[in-house]
């Protein structure tokens, strides 16, 4: 919304929702006054209609729709739709998890942060999150159940090595998360780096050859609205565009977005 001001491009904001049906249009699978939840495409709501889900009434496609079960309520089942199918693709189809493969996910309290963390558990991998300490409780209750905030300052081989459960926890304002992942290049290797809060800087992927495994990929869901340095145009050119030749990252980097 930052990057396109409502002055240049007037639109309703918002693309995830859950609500009750008022009207159907040769739809058989939905009736009016069922409840659902769902998500708008955001090229509708950013090309083509302009128009999202913060107003009273939004025209959805039936195929973004879902019946609300009974056990979510309307404001839990509404956040679930594109973050948790953004992760979905992240963990599940973008890359082919084996169990004990080493997962890195930054923003760990972050909307698809929060579904990549079980996804990557539930193929038994070992998942090392980052948030900041106050966090830290909630992150426990997805199952990170080893605090490694104390020990940021350590080189991160002994952080891995540490790993006695599902998932390590790590607080990010203790040290810059760069330095920690490079200051030991005899660490274990991540196989899956997720960037979940949206690339602010393009340091974490630059400096990815020092930390990820042999084959190893880099996630993003793409750049913050407040990238410095170029902003889009820099994370495009950073990511997918500068060959190797030209001083680019050998990494292989995959933009995890929602549908």
């Amino acid at each position: 919304m930052k990057s396109f001001p409502n002055s240049w491009f007037k639109r309703e904001a918002e693309m995830e929702f859950a609500g009750e049906i008022v009207e159907v249009n040769r739809v058989e699978d939905f009736k009016p006054k069922d409840q659902v939840f769902g998500f708008i495409p955001p090229i509708l709501v950013h090309v083509f209609r302009r128009k999202g889900v913060l107003a009273h009434y939004a025209a959805i496609p039936s195929n973004s729709l879902a019946h609300r079960p009974e056990s979510l309520t309307p404001q839990q089942a509404s956040g679930v739709s594109l973050v948790g199918l953004t992760a979905y693709q992240a963990m599940y189809e973008l890359v082919e998890l084996q169990p004990g493969q080493i997962v890195f996910v930054n923003g760990g309290t972050t909307a698809v942060g929060i579904y990549a963390i079980q996804m990557a558990k539930a193929l038994g991998c070992r998942v090392i999150a980052t948030a900041s300490g106050k966090n830290e409780e909630f992150l426990r209750g997805l199952g990170v159940d080893e605090v490694g905030s104390a020990s940021l300052r350590s080189p991160i081989a002994k952080i891995l090595t540490r790993l006695v459960s599902a998932a390590q926890f790590l607080d990010y304002t203790k040290a810059p998360l760069v330095e920690t992942l490079t200051s030991n290049p005899n660490a274990p290797k991540i196989n899956v780096f997720l960037e979940a809060v949206g690339f602010t800087t393009t340091d974490l992927y630059r400096a990815s050859e020092k930390y990820l495994a042999p084959g190893g990929t880099f996630l993003s869901v793409g750049p913050a609205t407040s990238t410095p340095g170029g902003g889009i145009f820099s994370y495009l050119w950073t990511t997918l565009l500068r060959p190797t030749w030209l001083g680019g990252v050998r990494s292989k980097f995959k933009w995890a977005s929602s549908p």
